[in-house]
C-alpha cells in the first residue's frame, strides 16, 4: 500500500509572501531607527528580504521527504513487477514433489507460454553437470546421486547460487519458477536468497505414496516439514498444459493477482 509523505510546513507557493512580510517588518524597523534617512529603509528591506527568502526555502527543504524516504507505490513500481501484476515484490515459486511427477515438464510449459516468469531448474543443472562429467545419459540413479553429491560439495547456499547463475536470470527480480526442489536445506537457501517464496506440491499419479529412492525420501520429508500452501496434479508429459494452467491460476489467486 502506498505511504504518502507528511504535508510540508510551507508549500512551494508561500516563500514569496513570507519573504515580503519579513522584508516589510525589517524595513520599518530600520526606518524607525532613523526617520530622516530612506537609505536605512532600503538597506533593511533588501537585507531582510534576502535573509527571509533563504530561511523560508530552508524550512521547505527540511520538511520535504528525501528520495530515500519515498516509498514506491503500485503506480511507480518497476516495469518488471507491473508486467506480472506483482506489487508486493519478487516472488519465487518452487515445484516440490517426488521424482517423475512431471515438475520439469510443467515448468517447461509455463516458461514457453509465460515469458514473464523467469525459470531455473535444479534437474537441468544436474543433467548438464552429469554430461560434463561424462556420466552415461539416461542413468537416473547416477544423476540422482550426482545431485546429492553436488549438494554436499557446494552446500545448500552454493548449490542454489550455481543453479540460479546457470539459469541467467534477469537482473530485476520478478517472478521466478524453480523446479526439482527435493531437499529441505535447498528450499531454505532459496527462501534466504529470494525472499518471498511459495512451495507448490506436484502430486504424482499415485499420490506420491512411493518412496523408491533417497531423492524421493528427501522430497517426502520436505513436503511433510514445509506443508506446501498450493498443490497441483502431476503429469506424464502430454498433460503439462492442464497442470501448467492450474499452477498459474493458483499462484495468481494466492498472490491476489487479477486474472
Amino acid at each position: 500500500m502506498e505511504q504518502k509523505p507528511g504535508r510540508s510546513l510551507l508549500s512551494h507557493g508561500q516563500p514569496l509572501l513570507v519573504t515580503v512580510g519579513i522584508a516589510v517588518v525589517g524595513g520599518l524597523a530600520a526606518w524607525a531607527l532613523d526617520w530622516s534617512s530612506g537609505t536605512y529603509f532600503a538597506i533593511g528591506v533588501l537585507a531582510t528580504a534576502a535573509g527571509g527568502y533563504l530561511v523560508t526555502r530552508q524550512m521547505i527543504g527540511e520538511s520535504a521527504p528525501s528520495r530515500s524516504e519515498v516509498v514506491l507505490s503500485e503506480a511507480n513500481a518497476p516495469a518488471e513487477m507491473d508486467a506480472i501484476g506483482l506489487a508486493q515484490g519478487p516472488v519465487l515459486v518452487a515445484l516440490v514433489g517426488h521424482s517423475r511427477s512431471g515438475k520439469t515438464q510443467i515448468a517447461d510449459w509455463v516458461a514457453e507460454h509465460h515469458p514473464d516468469w523467469a525459470r531455473a531448474s535444479f534437474g537441468k543443472y544436474v543433467l548438464a553437470e552429469a554430461k560434463e562429467r561424462g556420466l552415461p545419459e539416461g542413468e537416473r540413479d547416477l544423476t540422482d546421486k550426482l545431485g546429492g553429491d553436488l549438494l554436499s560439495e557446494l552446500g545448500p547456499k552454493g548449490f542454489v547460487e550455481h543453479v540460479l547463475a546457470d539459469a541467467e536470470l534477469p537482473s530485476a527480480k520478478g517472478l521466478l519458477l524453480v523446479d526439482d526442489v527435493y531437499h529441505e536445506p535447498v528450499w531454505e537457501a532459496l527462501q534466504e536468497q529470494w525472499g518471498n517464496a511459495i512451495a507448490v506440491r506436484v502430486k504424482g499419479r499415485e499420490g506420491d505414496t512411493a518412496e523408491e529412492s533417497a531423492l524421493d525420501r528427501a522430497a517426502a520429508k520436505l513436503i511433510n516439514d514445509v506443508h506446501p500452501v498450493l498443490e497441483i496434479s502431476g503429469t506424464d508429459g502430454p498433460d503439462s498444459e492442464s497442470s501448467g494452467r492450474d499452477l498459474i491460476a493458483k499462484v495468481e489467486a494466492q498472490l491476489g493477482v487479477a486474472g
